[in-house]
């Protein structure tokens, strides 16, 4: 299954600068492609976003603008919940057993205002964003009315999403999947 999501993740992102090996990497790391419904998603939104790109003659600051934004904005998803490691403990003579290890689960969504916050923040580590792709981003399920005078677009991506979210009949404010953990050692 992860294989198959991996497929098309690369058939979707073959040609766009912005997919580098870096960040596929980053992704299968993270557990992106074992998230469910995450990759299918992102090929939704995509797929809406080109449609209404085409349909409307969509002007975008950058060309690629609609697969940044329709495969990544929930990217944030994969880091809802992590358990870090506050004492790593140590093995028992002979044996794979870990003695005296602590851990603590925190939810980084926390530290941001807002969820798609989050996104934008790890995407930025891997290319520039332009402003239209952060708002779009930052705005996918709430979009502000003076965003939208300066960044049109804003209104495409929530009208992509909304749909997108109707066919996987959730709303749109409960896109969270049931939380991983995985661990991350300080």
């Amino acid at each position: 299954m992860k294989n198959e999501k991996m497929l098309i993740y690369d058939n979707y992102t073959k040609d766009i600068s912005f997919f580098t090996g870096e960040l596929k990497q980053y992704l299968m790391d993270a557990g992106y492609f074992e998230e469910p419904g995450l990759v299918e998603k992102g090929v939704a939104r995509t797929k809406e976003l080109l449609v209404l790109t085409d349909a409307l003659h969509l002007k975008w600051q950058r060309a690629d603008s609609p697969y940044i934004i329709g495969m990544l904005a929930e990217i944030y998803t994969i880091f809802y919940k992590r358990k870090i490691v506050i004492e790593r403990g140590h093995h028992l003579m002979g044996s794979d057993e870990v003695v005296g290890r602590k851990t603590k689960n925190i939810d980084l969504v926390q530290f941001c205002d807002e969820t798609y916050n989050l996104s934008v923040f790890m995407l930025a580590s891997f290319g520039k964003l332009t402003l239209e792709e952060v708002f779009c981003i930052k705005y996918l399920d709430n979009p502000d009315e003076l965003a939208i005078c300066s960044y049109p677009n804003i209104l495409w991506s929530c009208t992509a999403n909304t749909k997108i979210m109707t066919d996987f009949k959730r709303p749109s404010n409960l896109c969270i999947s049931t939380p991983k953990v995985y661990e991350m050692n300080l």
